[in-house]
């Protein structure tokens, strides 16, 4: 795997950003291709460094962004960089999944990551920022035109990489993308506003702040309607439940997020567009995977190279 940044240099930054942290209050938290996460010890408590990839340069402005469109349900930014990609951020305590560890899934906790997440959706979406936060755009409309992309992206790859798309299984995924300009009329005829879509909304990203929930981590961010962010929950809710993602039972749990949506758009229309926009959600889920592979080194292509193709067959399945 890539060599983590040096920590050295981000221990520095915090210093000169936020306060003196000696070098024995800096712990490497995590380090993968697409991002490196330090937590610091300061004088003032504990803190939060993060450090991305090339792909992902976006990230700080996604989150002033959400801090500006609705500061109570966003960790809060202490300092960023964007030339050097890094953002610091508050220590708020344990993620709803750690603090719900020992219970495990709770679909109740799922239901409200989904309507809270839906809310500050709300709230990005009149943001003037949105349009020149540097996430990528995916607006209804666009999703055939960004698999055909991703296909031939993959598909003239050497054939031993382990990203590459068989020129006779990307010939059989293409005959799916009239299916996905089919989602994309119905979900664009919803007429939602494109906002910040998190792509990796969960409780592992959110945490509790004063009874509220908060949410961090928004390197995977995309900027598309709002509907295919319920795809994670979603599939968490499914797995709890022990039933195929596209089950009624599970569909419906998403109805609180839809009401947040219900004033533009006929509940019944939200409800009937929900599994295409979901289908749109995969596809979106690409995004943040694409835009690293370019850094990655060999041992990173071996080991994340795959994740890509899955998550297109997956998407463009037509048995799914």
């Amino acid at each position: 795997m890539t060599a983590p940044p040096a920590t050295e240099e981000a221990r520095a930054w915090v210093s000169r950003v936020h306060g003196p942290v000696g070098a024995d209050d800096v712990e490497v938290r995590k380090h993968r291709p697409w991002a490196t996460v330090w937590r610091m010890r300061t004088a003032a408590g504990v803190v939060w460094a993060k450090q991305t990839c090339p792909g992902h340069a976006a990230e700080a402005a996604v989150h002033r962004l959400l801090v500006a469109a609705r500061p109570a349900a966003v960790v809060p930014l202490l300092a960023c960089n964007d030339d050097e990609r890094r953002l610091l951020t508050a220590d708020a305590g344990p993620t709803l999944a750690e603090a719900g560890a020992a219970s495990g899934p709770d679909a109740a906790l799922l239901v409200q990551v989904m309507v809270e997440g839906a809310v500050l959706q709300r709230a990005a979406a009149a943001s003037p920022a949105l349009e020149t936060c540097g996430a990528r755009l995916l607006a209804p409309g666009s999703h055939a035109a960004y698999a055909e992309q991703a296909l031939e992206q993959l598909s003239t790859l050497p054939a031993e990489d382990p990203r590459h798309v068989g020129a006779d299984e990307a010939a059989g995924l293409r005959a799916s993308l009239p299916r996905v300009e089919r989602w994309d009329e119905q979900v664009g005829a919803l007429g939602l506003p494109l906002t910040v879509q998190h792509n990796d909304l969960h409780p592992g990203n959110a945490v509790a702040i004063e009874g509220r929930i908060a949410f961090f981590d928004f390197a995977d961010a995309v900027v598309a309607g709002p509907l295919g962010a319920l795809l994670r929950p979603l599939g968490a809710l499914a797995e709890h439940l022990q039933r195929p993602a596209t089950d009624p039972a599970v569909l419906d749990l998403a109805e609180p997020a839809l009401e947040v949506w219900s004033d533009l758009a006929p509940p019944s229309a939200l409800r009937a567009a929900l599994p295409a926009a979901l289908r749109l959600g995969m596809l979106q889920g690409l995004e943040p995977w694409l835009s690293f592979y370019p850094t990655m080194d060999e041992q990173d292509v071996r080991d994340w190279g795959p994740v890509a193709p899955m998550l297109l067959r997956e998407a463009l399945s037509p048995t799914r």
